[in-house]
């Protein structure tokens, strides 16, 4: 490679991978979490306890549709229901409160409405991943831009380490010098998992380009269903989104239409829309079957894809792995991990770097070097603790507060917050290490502590069957972590 062509990769990657960095570190970290984000929501509601594989009765569905008519009566905007699924057997039943979807648990088998803590559980990483929780606009637009970068910053970082890639791959030397440990550390994450660095950019750029598949959820209730061929009989107005046909026989319809099952169900003014699920393809399915909410008649369901749609829900799919089996699930989790350590390690490394070049006397006193540090710590260090804090939150507050959920959320940012605080400290703080020993040792501490602390509020002992192993596997992610 031309040297002028690479000290301009070089800077490209550098300066790139700084700024990019600070924003992608915690949208990784919160995307690797959300890989489990189901699983964590049923950790973090430690009462439910159902059996898998219960399809929600007739007499549930009337009891929910009962429900989402006196909803409908008080002049509150639409719902939609979450049926059973593998990896959660309760029948949810759901609304937008602006940042995320909150709403009761039913038991399936009766319809009864389960008591448990208010939270709003895995989804927080989900949509934080997506949005900084900044809202689908704003924050879908930001993260957009931050996976345009990480493109821009793997192309560049691919150019300077294309020729010495395999020998790298093999390079680890943790007794050298702090800033060759970190460039190996850094360099050796990128190379192990290339091609799920590569596909996880990309198609993460095609889902920020397709404006975030979730608010065709959010937007559901003003939204208009596909054009009906065949006319609606029932009037329409403003609260006539809740359905008075029976649930049970449009579900079982939809099944038998689309050959699969029914994941969530939407309703809009005259209509009740079912959507598929893709079980075991990494294919996103947004297959659909609309229906007349008051007489049941089909309406429409959705075309047949052509080669683009096709294209487009293979890559939204690769990105989201909402269907895809445990075992890929668990891979697409370690990829994760060594994305979030190959962006952690190349920021700490900028900082290493000049620091090392400040001791030597090769450079002067700069406090742009002190702000990048500051910011490391809150960003590298603070995003796992904060999100430690999260889960000790859901133990720790009370079951019957009443903004329970929003308390949950106000601990992430609160000991967020804090690492900055603690990062600005660095600045004037002698040794500068301290501060990262600090931040690092609580980090473990809620890690290590969070089993004991979930075995002494949330009675795991009395949790039989696969909760005592989802609750295990949680538990023990988190300490091996700590």
């Amino acid at each position: 490679m031309d040297i002028s062509l690479r000290q301009r990769m070089g800077w490209l990657h550098e300066w790139g991978g700084l700024l990019f960095g600070w924003l992608l570190f915690p949208v990784f970290v919160t995307g690797t979490l959300a890989m489990f984000d189901t699983e964590i929501t049923r950790w973090m509601q430690p009462e439910v306890h159902l059996v898998r594989g219960v399809a929600p009765t007739d007499e549930a569905l009337d009891r929910v549709a009962e429900r989402l008519r006196a909803v409908a009566a008080r002049g509150e905007s639409g719902s939609f229901i979450l049926l059973p699924q593998p990896r959660d057997p309760s029948l949810r039943v759901l609304k937008y409160n602006g940042r995320a979807f909150m709403g009761d648990l039913v038991d399936p088998r009766d319809g009864r409405v389960l008591s448990v803590r208010q939270t709003i559980g895995g989804q927080f990483f989900f949509g934080f991943h997506f949005t900084l929780w900044l809202g689908p606009f704003w924050g879908a637009e930001l993260v957009c831009y931050a996976a345009l970068g990480m493109c821009i910053t793997l192309i560049s970082g691919i150019m300077l380490h294309l020729r010495q890639i395999l020998p790298d791959f093999f390079t680890f030397r943790p007794a050298a010098t702090a800033t060759r440990w970190w460039l190996d550390m850094h360099v050796l994450m990128g190379i192990a998992v290339l091609p799920f660095h590569i596909m996880i950019a990309c198609t993460g750029l095609t889902v920020a380009a397709n404006a975030f598949p979730v608010r065709d959820l959010v937007d559901f209730v003003s939204a208009k269903p596909p054009p009906a061929p065949v006319a609606s009989s029932a009037p329409i107005s403003e609260q006539s989104w809740a359905p008075t046909a029976p649930l049970g026989p449009l579900i079982r319809q939809a099944e038998a239409l689309s050959g699969a099952s029914v994941r969530y169900v939407l309703f809009s003014p005259g209509m009740a829309t079912a959507y598929m699920e893709n079980t075991g393809h990494l294919s996103l399915s947004d297959a659909w079957v609309t229906f007349d909410a008051h007489d049941g008649h089909l309406v429409s369901k959705s075309p047949p894809d052509g080669w683009v749609a096709k294209t487009n829900k293979l890559l939204n799919g690769l990105h989201l792995a909402t269907n895809v089996t445990l075992g890929l699930r668990w891979l697409y989790f370690f990829g994760g991990i060594c994305s979030t350590l190959m962006m952690g390690s190349g920021l700490v490394f900028y900082t290493a770097k000049r620091r090392a070049k400040l001791e030597r006397g090769k450079s002067g006193p700069s406090a742009f070097l002190s702000i990048v540090e500051a910011i490391n710590v809150g960003v590298v260090g603070g995003v796992p603790l904060a999100c430690g804090a999260y889960l000790w939150a859901n133990r720790l507050l009370p079951v019957a507060l009443e903004h329970r959920s929003r308390d949950e959320v106000a601990a992430f940012f609160l000991v967020w917050g804090i690492s900055f605080a603690l990062g600005v400290l660095m600045v004037r703080s002698q040794p500068r290490h301290l501060v990262w020993i600090c931040v690092l040792s609580l980090w473990a501490f809620l890690g290590l502590g969070l089993p004991f602390l979930d075995a002494a509020t949330a009675s795991v002992l009395r949790v039989g069957g696969i909760d005592r192993v989802l609750y295990a596997s949680v538990d023990l992610t988190a300490f091996a972590f700590g």
